[in-house]
C-alpha cells in the first residue's frame, strides 16, 4: 500500500533551524487559533493558521494537526504527505506511539486518494510539466501523482513550442485518472 511503501523510501527529516523568539510566539499563537477554530468546524480557516504555525516554527504536533486538519476539508494528497513525513520526523525522535499514529491515518487516507496519471507522447523527451506552477520532475511522469481534489493546471512546454495548458479536474475518492499530455 502507498502508506507503508514510501516510509521506507523518502528522505530523512532534519530537525528545523532554530527560530526567532518573535516567530516563535507567533507560531504558537496561530497553533492556538487553529485549535478553536477546528474545535469550531471552521476547519479551511483552521488549516491556514496551522500551516502558518507550522511556516513559522516547524512542529511535529503541528505537522500532525495540519494534515488531520487537510484530511477533514477533502485535500486528502496533502493530508497523506505530511502524515507520511510526519510519520518519519516522529520516528527518529523515537516518538513511536506518534508514528504509529501517523502511519495509521496515512494508510487511512490512502484508500481514498486520487490518482493521476500522465499518459505522455512518444515525443516528449524534450517536455517540461508543471503543474499548478510546480515542476514535475521527468522521474514521475510515468508513476502515479497524488494531487487534491479539485481542479489543477497541468503546463506542458518544449523548446521552440507553444507552451500548452490543461484544466485537469481530480476527483474526491479512490480514483485513477487519466490525463493525455498533447503531442
Amino acid at each position: 500500500t502507498l502508506a507503508t511503501t514510501t516510509v521506507t523510501a523518502r528522505r530523512a527529516h532534519a530537525d528545523p533551524p532554530p527560530r526567532e523568539h518573535e516567530d516563535v510566539a507567533r507560531a504558537e499563537a496561530r497553533f492556538h487559533a487553529g485549535e478553536r477554530l477546528f474545535d469550531d468546524k471552521q476547519y479551511a480557516a483552521a488549516c491556514a493558521a496551522f500551516d502558518e504555525s507550522q511556516r513559522l516554527d516547524p512542529q511535529l504536533g503541528t505537522l500532525l494537526n495540519l494534515a488531520f486538519c487537510q484530511e477533514m476539508v477533502g485535500k486528502t494528497a496533502t493530508a497523506w504527505r505530511e502524515y507520511d513525513e510526519g510519520a518519519v520526523w516522529a520516528e527518529q525522535r523515537g516518538q513511536h506511539d506518534r508514528a504509529a499514529w501517523a502511519l495509521a491515518r496515512a494508510f487511512e487516507v490512502s484508500k481514498r486518494l486520487p490518482l493521476v496519471l500522465l499518459d505522455m507522447p512518444g515525443s516528449a523527451a524534450q517536455y517540461a510539466i508543471e503543474i499548478d506552477g510546480g515542476a514535475v520532475p521527468k522521474s514521475d511522469w510515468a508513476t502515479p501523482l497524488l494531487l487534491d481534489p479539485g481542479e489543477h493546471v497541468l503546463q506542458v512546454s518544449a523548446a521552440g513550442r507553444l507552451s500548452q495548458q490543461l484544466v485537469v479536474r481530480v476527483p474526491a475518492g479512490p480514483a485513477t485518472q487519466n490525463v493525455t499530455v498533447p503531442a
